[in-house]
């Protein structure tokens, strides 16, 4: 999975803009370079807002903006007549398995007599080999099962880090601890690695315990050939499920 693009439009801290990812096969690393305040936390906000929803709202020590929409223009609209509108949108483009998605997000903020409403819309679609866009998804119960597969949210959060967060992390306390474990957990799904690891030791439990019984020409149901046939298909089994998790 490579993200290629992310263009935005009156959102946050930025009003219109893109950054383009590096897409060398021999770099797979885009590095932000900005002073406090320059937008990189933002950004990184900006995928997960735009994937899985997220709550501004939660944020603490930053300018209290606990919407996605350009804190000017939401400003600006406070102060407008009833019936005035703005939008904020981002546009996350990324690779998977050859097939470039685009996720949309978009958020309409309407200003009415007591205060302002807000709408969110989010759509998913792929490029065609001709270069145009397929028919959108606005599903959202579909997008998201759509999007688990290629980024779950769990690894989503997991690779999330903006300074407050780091800090955190980097105090050498028990929530320091419990977070750091939290984040293992989100990345590496350590509870499913533990169940496969225990179910390959039985496995191979029981093939050493066949082969002996072989060895020690004892009755068996099956022969060795037999056997061993279906510990190789066995193995492809497990190739395959751990190729699943990698990806």
């Amino acid at each position: 999975m490579r993200f290629n693009r992310i263009t935005f439009n009156n959102y946050r801290c930025f009003l219109n803009g893109s950054i383009d990812f590096v897409k060398s096969p021999n770099k797979n690393m885009t590095v932000l370079i900005a002073p406090n305040g320059g937008g990189k936390t933002e950004t990184l906000f900006a995928f997960w807002w735009t994937l899985y929803d997220y709550d501004f709202s939660k944020l603490t020590n930053k300018e209290q903006t606990p919407y996605a929409l350009n804190s000017a223009l939401y400003r600006k609209l406070e102060q407008s007549e009833t019936g005035a509108k703005e939008e904020c949108s981002v546009i996350l483009e990324f690779e998977e398995n050859n097939i470039t998605y685009q996720v949309k997000k978009r958020c309409e903020y309407r200003k009415t007599d007591k205060r302002i409403k807000v709408q969110e819309f989010r759509e998913l679609s792929n490029f065609k080999e001709n270069g145009e866009l397929s028919l959108k998804i606005e599903d959202v119960e579909l997008i998201n099962k759509k999007l688990s597969r290629i980024i779950p949210k769990n690894i989503l959060y997991g690779i999330i880090f903006d300074g407050e967060r780091m800090q955190k992390l980097n105090t050498a306390d028990e929530s320091s601890v419990n977070a750091i474990r939290a984040v293992i957990s989100d990345i590496t799904n350590v509870e499913l690695l533990e169940n496969c690891s225990e179910n390959f030791k039985r496995i191979k439990r029981k093939l050493n315990k066949n082969i002996k019984r072989v060895e020690n020409n004892k009755p068996t149901t099956k022969s060795l050939e037999n056997i061993l046939n279906d510990e190789s298909a066995k193995s492809k089994e497990r190739k395959d499920l751990s190729n699943d998790l990698i990806s």
